[in-house]
């Protein structure tokens, strides 16, 4: 794999993604984590909702009679979570789709290249077989039966 034509690309690209893992303040939290956080805030709301009388207005407002160690705190850490993880996303497919644009201007060009130089080829034939008819030089393929 040492021939790859879009290497400086892929090697972009992974460097994009070096530098936005060294960038996070914060990692992303792990899947376990982020359930256990997402168990506490569902045991606070239900906490909320049967001991303490809450409502479900309450739920709505967000508001919250334990004062930071409730539901709402859950919320907002769930949140924060959600949001680092979906900028980061965000800006990996950025880098992906402006390297895929990259990628298929270089391929349509790498086409017309070939093309443009198959036609120019042609007619280069061409003009020798009509230069050699011209000046009376019998030239291979001229007169093939048919």
């Amino acid at each position: 794999m040492n021939n790859r034509p879009f290497q400086k690309l892929s090697d972009r690209y992974i460097a994009k993604l070096k530098l936005i893992a060294s960038r996070t303040i914060s990692k992303p939290r792990e899947p376990e984590e982020f359930n256990s956080l997402t168990k506490t805030m569902l045991n606070n709301l239900h906490t909320h909702l049967d001991f303490h009388n809450g409502e479900l207005q309450d739920i709505k407002a967000q508001k919250d009679n334990q004062n930071n160690n409730g539901w709402v705190a859950n919320l907002g850490e769930v949140r924060v979570s959600y949001k680092r993880i979906h900028t980061l996303a965000q800006e990996l497919l950025d880098e992906e789709k402006a390297i895929n644009r990259i990628e298929r201007k270089a391929h349509f060009r790498a086409l017309l290249f070939r093309f443009l130089t198959t036609i120019f080829i042609g007619f280069g034939v061409i003009l020798v077989y009509f230069t050699a008819q011209y000046f009376g030089i019998n030239m291979p393929l001229l007169k093939v039966s048919a």
